[in-house]
C-alpha cells in the first residue's frame, strides 16, 4: 500500500473511489471509515482558476459512468454527486472534479503563492465555517 496518493488536478479525483472500494472489500470497512482512511493518505494539488481547468458533469453522466462504482461503494446517486458538490444537497449543482478532489484528500495545493491565495478564495465554499485566509489550501511553488 502506497504511503500516499497524489493526486494532480481534478482529472485523477476517481482515483480515491476505487482505493475506497478496495478498504471496503479486503479490509472490511464501511464507506465512511474507507472515505475518511483514504483522505488521509490523499493529497490534491490544483494548477488553474480557469473554469476550463475544473471539469463538471451533470448528474445523467455521473450516473451512467459511475454508476456500477456507486453500486459496489453501496451508496446512493446523491451520495455520489454530492462528493462533486461544494453544497451536496443542491441538486442544481453539477458534479466538479476539483471539488470531489478537495474532498477526498487531507491536504490541498496551489502552484504558486498568488494561485494559493486565488484558489482559497475560488473553493472558500466548501469550509463555510473559516475565513478565506485559513481555507486549508497551501501552496508549492513550481520550478
Amino acid at each position: 500500500t502506497p504511503g500516499a496518493y497524489h493526486l494532480n488536478e481534478g482529472h485523477s479525483a476517481f482515483a480515491p473511489l476505487e482505493v475506497i472500494h478496495e478498504r471496503m472489500e479486503y479490509d472490511g470497512l464501511s464507506f465512511d471509515d474507507a472515505l475518511r482512511e483514504v483522505a488521509q493518505q490523499t493529497v490534491f494539488t490544483t494548477h488553474t482558476p480557469v473554469p476550463a481547468g475544473h471539469d463538471r458533469f451533470d448528474a445523467g453522466l455521473i450516473e451512467e459512468h459511475l454508476g456500477p462504482t456507486r453500486d459496489k461503494l453501496g451508496i446512493s446517486h446523491e451520495q455520489l454527486m454530492g462528493l462533486g458538490r461544494v453544497e451536496p444537497q443542491n441538486g442544481g449543482e453539477t458534479f466538479c472534479m476539483t471539488v470531489i478532489g478537495l474532498k477526498l484528500s487531507r491536504r490541498a495545493n496551489a502552484v504558486s503563492s498568488l494561485h494559493g491565495v486565488v484558489s482559497r478564495r475560488m473553493w472558500a465554499n466548501l469550509w463555510p465555517w473559516r475565513v478565506e485566509e485559513e481555507v486549508p489550501i497551501g501552496h508549492i511553488t513550481n520550478g
